[in-house]
């Protein structure tokens, strides 16, 4: 059994009925590696098996119901689980992985808000789509993928720097006409393949002398919040397009291929503008779920 890369070296069996009330069952030897140096466990088989999973996801840094989620959506992102198919049972999948229905029942909610199930009453969960998607959260791009399981490597295309802001980002920035921000250029690579393409502005208030360090932030909104400028809302904008030839050269596609594009102002908490990022997806790889409400129903 896996969990995020731990390997369980030693079977773990099910309590049986006649150890539920005794004290001197013979424990179960686990050995969880995470691909260093092995951690030898005993566990008594009379504890309950969410006990044994809370261990391996404190190993792995992740809950229960996290555990299962990332499971399932790395098998459906890569194709091992193919959309029409059905995901095993509530039943089944908490006996496969030994927790109770409520965590089982959270992970299928999450996969089901990212848009990659269907779940149907009285049948089960169908996977819908293998796309990865972005929901509606206040939170940057990479850390939202790596959340959901995902290996997010950022690449920089060119160095950050200074330099003069087109008129359109001068005015999303508050900025006067001719001013200089902060520009990157940089790609994500999600599990290996290339994904998204992002050229961000900020604005200068943030501090000078930046260049190096933005090229080596791994989330730039958690940089942000370091220097004061963290983002609490902003204003988007998505369409489809198609993508030049350079642009599309950096995805691996073809010219004139289309892609999802994405422009957005981010604000801090008392509404300075502090970003203004445009960034280009692959199509066949990436989706956007929102959620809508009709505030008239309560």
């Amino acid at each position: 059994m896996n969990r995020r890369g731990a390997h369980i070296g030693d079977a773990f069996t099910r309590p049986t009925s006649a150890c539920q009330s005794s004290h001197h069952a013979t424990p179960v030897r686990l050995v969880i590696s995470t691909g260093r140096s092995g951690d030898l466990l005993i566990i008594h088989p009379c504890q309950p098996e969410e006990l044994v999973l809370s261990i391996l996801s404190m190993r792995t840094g992740s809950s229960l119901y996290a555990t299962l989620r990332d499971d399932l959506q790395r098998q459906i992102t890569s194709g091992r689980l193919v959309v029409g198919s059905w995901l095993p049972s509530e039943a089944e999948l908490q006996r496969q992985y030994g927790i109770s229905q409520s965590p089982v029942r959270r992970a299928l909610r999450d996969l089901e808000q990212l848009g990659l199930i269907s779940r149907h009453q009285g049948r089960g969960s169908v996977v819908r789509s293998r796309e990865l998607s972005a929901a509606n959260r206040m939170i940057g791009l990479g850390t939202e993928l790596r959340e959901r399981g995902h290996v997010v490597e950022s690449v920089s295309l060119e160095p950050a720097r200074l330099e003069t802001a087109p008129d359109h980002v001068c005015r999303e920035l508050e900025l006067a006409e001719g001013s200089v921000a902060y520009r990157l250029h940089r790609m994500f690579l999600v599990d290996g393949e290339p994904c998204v393409v992002f050229i961000h502005f900020l604005s200068p208030a943030i501090g000078e002398g930046l260049g190096d360090d933005l090229d080596r932030a791994s989330s730039l909104y958690q940089f942000l919040s370091s220097r004061g400028f963290g983002p609490t809302g902003a204003r988007e904008t998505i369409s489809a397009g198609t993508l030049t030839g350079a642009q599309a050269a950096e995805l691996d596609l073809a010219a004139g291929s289309v892609a999802l594009i994405r422009h957005r102002v981010a604000f801090t908490a008392d509404w300075t503008p502090v970003e203004s990022t445009t960034y280009w997806a692959r199509a066949d790889r990436y989706s956007m779920n929102l959620d809508i409400h009709d505030p008239s129903q309560g």
